[in-house]
């Protein structure tokens, strides 16, 4: 029979085992723009200190023109996924210029070096040290354009990245059949790049965009 004494020594050898600093996830860290009034505020202060994006982006509807429209979509999430990773990396530096290993002169969307581990997907390869340095580039599209882009273009982009290669897209990537999600992931994950579909989808970032846009403050600038 155990006594009530030894029952408790029983229990002061169990210790606790020490809780591990809970990870850095890049995706949650974007994540946070899946909620709108989240994107809309972000998206406001983006219009505030870039009244030219504001401009840019009514000229382009204006126009008709879809290719104009999404070059300022594109433009108006860089500077939002600026604003929400900026607390996470130090050395900072974006739209910098960079050399693809065909020769071909790009810039790079964002670059820094993390201020603590980040990890960016379940894969062991996607995690990095504080002090390290990540590139990321931005794609906000529907998924041909997507696909387009990384088969092409954006991985060619993404060849010249320093350190950790991340390109961020819009969910729209998942509207692709599986097995090319799939092909495209491999495709790009051979120059170590890794792929993120966290921003959110086109058709909400748009609608964000005109919300925002009917503000007061924002539509007649500030």
């Amino acid at each position: 029979m155990v006594t009530g004494m030894e029952a408790m020594k029983s229990i002061e050898k169990v210790k606790p085992e020490p809780a591990n600093k809970p990870e850095n996830v890049y995706g949650k860290i974007v994540g946070e723009l899946q909620n709108p009034q989240k994107l809309e505020a972000e998206l406001k202060k983006v219009f505030q200190e870039n009244p030219q994006l504001r401009d840019q982006y009514n000229t382009a509807k204006e126009s008709g023109s879809s290719v104009r429209t999404a070059l300022v979509r594109g433009k108006l999430m860089e500077k939002v996924v600026e604003n929400v990773s900026v607390s996470h990396f130090d050395n900072v530096k974006t739209q910098a210029p960079v050399i693809s290993v065909k020769g071909n002169k790009h810039v790079t969307d964002y670059t820094g070096d993390t201020k603590e581990r980040i990890t960016f997907s379940g894969n062991r390869n996607d995690q990095v040290s504080s002090g390290e340095k990540v590139s990321i580039e931005l794609k906000a599209g529907a998924q041909n354009y997507l696909e387009r882009e990384l088969r092409g273009h954006g991985k060619e982009q993404a060849s010249a990245h320093e350190g950790k290669s991340v390109i961020l897209v819009t969910k729209d990537f998942k509207d692709l059949p599986i097995h090319k999600q799939k092909e495209i992931r491999i495709l790009n994950r051979e120059q170590d790049t890794t792929i993120i579909a966290g921003l959110p989808r086109v058709s909400v970032i748009d609608n964000c965009i005109n919300n925002t846009l009917k503000e007061p403050g924002v539509r007649m600038g500030s």
